[in-house]
Formats: C-alpha cells, sequence, structure tokens
C-alpha cells in the first residue's frame, strides 16, 4: 500500500444519537484492510470537536515553552507519567543518538468469537491509558548529531493508538514492501494505528507498522520550525496475558505490564 487510506466513520459518530448500524461491516471491512495490509488508518468524520484538539496543543504549547529547569520539575521519575526531556528518549535504540523531541505523558487516575473480546480487555483505561503530550523543537542545523532525527523507528507497544498531529508533517510509516510512507496531516481526522500487543494477539494479521518522525527537508521553509502532536495510547489491562488467538502459540504468552515495562527499558 502506497499511502494511509481515508475511512469516513460519520455513521459512528460521536454527533450521533444513535450509530447507523446498517454501515457498520462496511466501516468494520475498510478498517480491517488498512489494519492488515499498512497498520494505519485515517479516521475522518468522528465528531471529535476540533476546537477542543486545538485547545489541548495550545495547553500544551504553553508547557512546553517554559524554561527546562520548570519543566523537570515535573520529571517522570521513573513513573507511567510527567515530563520527558529532549534527547531523553531514543524510540530506535539502533540510532546512535536520541531523539530531538520532548513529552509529557499524563495518566488519569480514575479469532474469538466475542466481538467484545477486546473490548473486555480495556476495562480499566483509565489506569492503563496515557495520552502523550510530543513537542519537536525548532531545530538549529549545526546542532544535530549523527543519525539523529525527530522520532525515532519504532512500532507503538499496546493496542491501539490514537494520533493528532499538527500542520507541520514528518511522520512516515513503513509498509509491507519496507517503503517508508508520508502520514501527513488531514485536518480533522484521527490517525489510528495498531501497536504490539495486538499484532502479538491476532497472530500478526493485524500490522504494528513501524515509524518515525523525521527532520524537516533542508531549505525548506519548515526547517527550523517546531511541531506538536497528542498521542492517546491504549493498553490492555495489566493483568491480561497476551496469546495468540488462532491457537498457534506463533508468540509466546506474555502479560500485557510485563510486555510494556520491557520495552520502555530498553528506550
Amino acid at each position: 500500500m502506497e499511502s494511509v487510506p481515508i475511512v469516513d466513520f460519520s455513521a459512528y459518530s460521536l454527533e450521533k444519537e444513535l450509530p447507523d448500524h446498517a454501515q457498520l461491516q462496511t466501516l468494520v471491512d475498510e478498517i480491517h484492510i488498512a489494519f492488515t495490509t499498512i497498520g494505519f488508518v485515517y479516521l475522518k468524520n468522528t465528531g471529535c470537536p476540533q476546537n477542543v484538539v486545538e485547545n489541548a496543543m495550545r495547553k500544551s504549547k504553553e508547557f512546553f515553552v517554559l524554561k527546562e529547569e520548570t519543566k523537570l520539575t515535573f520529571g517522570s521519575f521513573n513513573s507511567d507519567f510527567g515530563y520527558i526531556g529532549t534527547e531523553q528518549e531514543g524510540l530506535n535504540p539502533g540510532r546512535s543518538n536520541k531523539d530531538l523531541k520532548e513529552a509529557f505523558d499524563f495518566v488519569p487516575f480514575q479469532a474469538e468469537e466475542d466481538p467484545m473480546f477486546f473490548v473486555k480487555r480495556h476495562q480499566n483505561f483509565k489506569r492503563t491509558g496515557c495520552l502523550r503530550s510530543l513537542h519537536y523543537p525548532p531545530l538549529n542545523i549545526t546542532d544535530i548529531k549523527e543519525q539523529q532525527i525527530r522520532c525515532g523507528e519504532h512500532s507503538d507497544y499496546g493496542g491501539i493508538t490514537l494520533l493528532f498531529q499538527d500542520d507541520k508533517g514528518g511522520l512516515e510509516v513503513c509498509n509491507l514492501d519496507g517503503e517508508w510512507v508520508k502520514a501527513l496531516p488531514i485536518e480533522g481526522a484521527i490517525l489510528v494505528n495498531i501497536g504490539d500487543l495486538m499484532q502479538r494477539w491476532t497472530s500478526d494479521r493485524l500490522i504494528a507498522a513501524r515509524h518515525r518522525v523525521m527532520l524537516p527537508p533542508t531549505g525548506g521553509t519548515d526547517q527550523t520550525a517546531g511541531r506538536q502532536s497528542m498521542a492517546l495510547f491504549g493498553y490492555p489491562d495489566h493483568q491480561e496475558i497476551i496469546e495468540c488467538l488462532d491457537g498457534s502459540n506463533k508468540y509466546p504468552p506474555i502479560g500485557g505490564l510485563e510486555y510494556r515495562n520491557l520495552k520502555f527499558s530498553l528506550t
């Protein structure tokens, strides 16, 4: 697949009092094709108010423009939430230098026949989910280190991710042919992708595609501009054991929290 597909989600829009069940199978088929061929999909007409997204981005930027010493007082300190500074995290351990981004993680405290199988295993979202606000600072080209990019190649760790981007671009997705496809921002659309644990659960039927955020093209107007995004990560309940639903044992069983902690330890 040469591009990330766009799917109209209006049949189940948040603005509808009742969903259009007649369109459900069409919607399921379109999303299934996307998740089995590239692992990413744009959902448009979701009913998610754009002004809410823009306000969240604005509030996020107000934090990221604070002085570094102020932001560090909100450091994560090996917990699941808080501030992570620029070059503190490297999502691709194979690159010699860490990522040119900073983040703030917010965790609120509050083949199966069963169509609700995955829903039932994501019941504790208030404990396991994570909203990550990301800021890619304006660049001084002379300070960029060898092999350094804004976010290293990686796949997400959990079940499913919802991504909101500003208009700057830079995100790329690796398709099944090993080609990097641009996932340019589409106003009003939510970019959704599969994570590692969902791929393991489905024995590779659904794809957790590797993705990255590249530096702006040399000489372009956005070469030194900053960039923002917000990602909502959905992780299975901590106590869930992730094992192949088709009984193939293609991957050994592993606890949801165990896998998450393992991946975090590598960054």
